[in-house]
């Protein structure tokens, strides 16, 4: 096992997302498995035709089982499917998926924004930490991340 076994994991990430449905079900992990290993994997214009083919055959190399026949890197796989984004619209923008994700998890990202206020506490002088001069709340040290 290698790093090509995540660009295994990734390309079926991206299938998933792409086709709405799981790459193979079963009733319980060791069927899925068995069915990963041992089924042919559904070309993704099977169930979205409208999709180029050119993104179909970056993940049918994604998906080769042979591990010497995937893009070495995930740096290659996220080449390959940079080259076919123009012909499906483009690649999003990072504030154009921060808009997005605020708009469909509106009400997770305020609870999850409270949660985070709430643990900004600061340390008590007697805990270790690294480093040793710290003190103050994790934010004012930019340990915690604060969505707007």
């Amino acid at each position: 096992v290698d790093r090509r076994a995540d660009i295994f994991a990734a390309g079926i990430v991206t299938w998933e997302m792409l086709t709405g449905r799981r790459l193979f079900k079963g009733d319980d992990d060791v069927e899925v498995l068995h069915r990963l290993l041992d089924m042919p994997i559904p070309r993704l214009r099977q169930l979205v035709p409208e999709l180029p083919e050119s993104l179909e055959r970056a993940l049918a190399r994604a998906l080769e089982r042979d591990r010497d026949r995937r893009p070495a890197t995930a740096e290659a796989f996220m080449e390959a499917l940079e080259r076919a984004a123009p012909e499906v619209g483009g690649l999003a923008s990072a504030r154009t998926v921060g808009a997005y994700v605020e708009q469909i998890a509106h009400e997770k990202l305020l609870i999850e924004r409270r949660r985070v206020r709430e643990v900004g506490t600061p340390l008590p002088t007697d805990t270790p930490s690294t480093p040793s001069s710290f003190s103050g709340t994790p934010a004012e040290h930019g340990t915690l991340v604060t969505l707007h």
